[in-house]
């Protein structure tokens, strides 16, 4: 299996990519690699990837789009502010 980060492994058969991802085993407390996804190529695989870090991250990109809403009110509120 090859290392993509600490939490994805990829390796294949003849006919696909599989992506396995790496937990710790709440009984042994040793890695467990559990396959996650199967890709006909490269290009499915990296997409199938990035999609799961955004959706497993769903929360900081909320928390983002707040932060980029209350800095465009910043703005517009104090857009004038010390002028005379």
């Amino acid at each position: 299996m090859i290392r993509i980060t600490d939490r994805w492994y990829l390796d294949s058969d003849s006919m696909q990519f599989i992506i396995y991802e790496r937990t710790i085993s709440k009984k042994t407390g040793k890695d467990v690699y559990n396959s996650r996804a199967f890709c006909g190529n490269l290009f499915q695989l990296k997409n199938w990837l990035i999609n799961k870090e955004i959706f497993d991250n769903i929360e900081l990109l909320n928390n983002i789009s707040r932060c980029e809403e209350l800095s465009k009110t910043i703005d517009k509120t104090l857009t004038g502010v010390g002028k005379k």
